[in-house]
């Protein structure tokens, strides 16, 4: 018998919440079980649900994302933490090289 992960996703931005949750219905070894934009938020969601692995963006407009990390660390240690960031940055060649 196979074991079913509980998922919970914390990230600001709902396309990418929903693009998760999305990739979560394909895999039959994960279920999503609560997101939020808020990370004040998911901290008591998660104490709550007690999910096995939370999905958490670390860069957040209006909080910092290794304390939102250090908070799930220290509050709720019976979870995996997966920091997920969706943006792709470029570096620029430097034009006087």
């Amino acid at each position: 018998m196979k074991q079913i992960h509980t998922v919970y996703i914390i990230d600001w931005r709902p396309i990418v919440r929903d693009g998760l949750k999305l990739t979560l219905e394909d895999n039959s070894n994960l279920k999503f079980i609560g997101e939020s934009d808020r990370p004040y938020k998911a901290i008591l969601d998660i104490d709550r649900l007690k999910p096995n692995i939370v999905l958490v963006n670390p860069f957040f407009p209006d909080y910092s994302g290794p304390d939102i990390v250090e908070m799930i660390r220290i509050f709720h240690n019976f979870c995996k933490i997966v920091v997920i960031e969706s943006e792709v940055k470029k570096r620029l060649p430097n034009c006087s090289e």
